[in-house]
Order: C-alpha cells, then sequence, then structure tokens
C-alpha cells in the first residue's frame, strides 16, 4: 500500500509536485500533517486524515476539509513526535509499505533533517519513507539494493525495484485518479555479481531530468559491502565509514537506463538531486 503524506514545511512549485504525483500511483492513504493542510488544494488532493496539535492550521480550512470527509485527529502541543512523524506512524499502523512524504524537506532544517531520521527509523518497520520536493529525492536503504530508473525516478525510489512494480499503475489524469493499465513491471537486477540492469520500463515520469545527480552516503554508522552499477563513478565492495562524504554528485552513465546502488551490512542515504549532476 502506498500513502502520501502533505507536510507543512516550504512548497515551492506546485506544478512539479503535481507532476511527482502524476507519476506514481494514486494512493491508498492520503494524510495531512497540520499545516500541510494549506498545500492540499494546490496539490490537487483530498485527505483521508488531518492530523496533528493544529499550531499552525487555518481552523476554517480544517473545518472545509473536515466537512469533505476527512477525519480529524487531534493530539496535545505538548507531545514526542512531530506532526509528521505522527503520521508517518498511522500509515505504518495501517499497512503502508510504501509512504511518499511532501512539504518534508524545505526551509527548515531542523525538521528536514528529523524527516531523513524518520526515513531510516521507518526501516525498522518495513516501511520505506521518500521524501520529495521540486529540487531533490531523499531515501534510505538498509541490507538491499535499490535499483533507480532514470525515466521514473519517482517511482524506483519508492519501490526499488527500477520499473515500480509494487506501487502499481501511474495515476496519469488525476485529482486522486488513478489510470486504468499500467506499464510492465520492472525487472532491474542491482547486486555486485556481474549481472546485468535490465533497461527502464516505458513511461517518463514528467519533468525528470537527463542526467540528476545521485549522492550516497552513509546514515546510522558505517556501510559495508557497498557496490554501485550504472554511475559515473563507481563503488565496488566498499566500506564506507560514517564520516564518509566523498558520494556526493554522483551520476548515470550516458547509456544507462538504470542504477543500482546495493549495501551488504548498514544503512545508505540515497539523495537524488533533480537540478542536473554538479561537482
Amino acid at each position: 500500500m502506498l500513502c502520501v503524506i502533505v507536510a507543512a514545511g516550504r512548497i515551492g512549485d506546485y506544478a512539479r509536485h503535481r507532476a511527482l504525483l502524476a507519476g506514481v500511483a494514486r494512493p491508498d492513504l492520503v494524510l495531512c500533517a497540520d499545516g500541510g493542510l494549506a498545500h492540499l488544494e494546490r496539490l490537487g488532493l483530498e485527505a483521508d486524515e488531518i492530523l496533528g496539535d493544529f499550531d499552525s492550521a487555518d481552523p476554517a480550512a480544517l473545518d472545509s476539509f473536515a466537512r469533505r470527509g476527512a477525519a480529524i485527529r487531534r493530539f496535545p502541543r505538548d507531545k514526542d513526535y512531530t506532526d509528521t512523524e505522527l503520521a508517518v506512524n498511522r500509515a505504518i499502523s495501517g499497512g503502508c509499505a510504501r509512504i511518499l512524504i511532501l512539504g518534508g524537506l524545505g526551509a527548515r532544517s531542523d525538521h528536514a533533517t528529523a524527516n531523513i531520521q524518520l526515513a531510516f527509523k521507518s526501516l525498522d518497520s518495513g516501511a520505506r519513507v521518500v521524501l520529495a520536493d521540486e529540487y531533490s529525492m531523499v531515501a534510505v536503504i538498509r541490507n538491499e539494493t535499490l535499483v533507480i530508473s532514470r525515466r521514473r525516478l519517482l517511482q524506483s525510489m519508492l519501490c526499488g525495484d527500477g520499473g515500480g512494480a509494487c506501487c502499481g499503475a501511474p495515476a496519469g489524469e488525476r485529482v486522486g485518479g488513478r489510470s486504468a493499465g499500467g506499464d510492465p513491471p520492472g525487472a532491474a537486477q542491482g547486486h555486485c555479481g556481474g549481472e546485468s540492469v535490465a533497461p527502464a520500463v516505458a513511461g517518463v515520469e514528467v519533468g525528470a531530468p537527463p542526467s540528476p545527480a545521485i549522492s550516497i552516503l552513509p546514515i546510522g554508522g558505517e556501510a559495508a559491502g557497498v557496490c554501485t552499477r550504472g554511475l559515473k563513478y563507481p563503488i565496488s565492495g566498499m566500506t564506507l565509514p560514517a564520516s564518509y562524504t566523498t558520494g556526493v554528485s554522483n551520476e548515470f552513465l550516458p547509456c544507462a537506463e538504470t542504477a543500482s546502488v546495493s549495501v551488504d551490512s548498514g544503512a545508505l542515504l540515497i539523495m537524488v538531486s533533480c537540478c542536473g549532476a554538479t561537482r
């Protein structure tokens, strides 16, 4: 199941965000974290639930969405979790293994960093959390392989298989609507044993750049057995210390439609910059 969470962080380019949403399947659950309420209509989304302490939500907008059927879940202001983490916990408890957070990056570096840590923490519950905005996409992997499609960046980040098979068909034209059909599932392989990486499936994510920068950094400590395929600056079986910084701004090989990143032990922060590759 796929959940979209709209958080209260800055969103500058709503058209870009709507294009990102059009590139993935219709979500099974849409949650709004407090002040993220201000983004919902401009993203073309209707929330199933709105939750938080409501210290930053417009009361009139909250009432409007409640009248349209959104469930309202209130929490005390003095609480242990941010509103975004409350939403992630709700998504996980509802059976969502893939979670896309919009409005989780942006101007507040403290909240953005905490949300990246939240993506790492969510691995313990078997959930992949991806944060996305008009500039970048962020995911965390542990003891696994992530296959990234040049043409379907967000869907492959969410699903890890290059073709986005686990997330279903792209939504296409929508205001919360699902398109009929979909592309065939991707079958990319990505570990270090020399096997080939399958080409990306058909379907181009709207607005995706031809050569995004891909940064690979350890998170939560040392990462061992790190390998890449399809990237200009290869990593082959390396152990990356927690202080490793050299993984910034890698990029696809010119002929590669997919690239893979593997880690045998530990976790990696994978950041895809949508503004092109710069070293």
